[in-house]
């Protein structure tokens, strides 16, 4: 359970961050080369864009915290010392 949580979490993570560098480098394409790309995420898109893939970045990280101090806790309470 706890693995798949994590890397559904952690392909989220990379997917919204691709999405956010495709959408800057569309953006630069356009200005560079006058392109006309109707579909680019405004500053408001981009910046919610961002901070989902922080958040969701972060509750992988906490997630994974709590479960190695629960092993650990476990593994101190029964003896074993790895």
């Amino acid at each position: 359970m706890r693995l798949g949580f994590e890397r559904l979490c952690i392909v989220v993570v990379l997917g919204v961050l691709v999405v956010f560098v495709l959408n800057i480098m569309l953006g630069k394409a356009k200005i560079e080369f006058g392109l006309n790309i109707p579909f680019l995420l405004g500053d408001l898109a981009e910046f919610l864009t961002l901070l989902g893939a922080c958040a969701v970045f972060t509750l992988v990280a906490l997630h994974r915290e709590r479960h190695a101090r629960r092993r650990d806790a476990h593994s101190n309470e029964t003896g074993n010392q790895d």
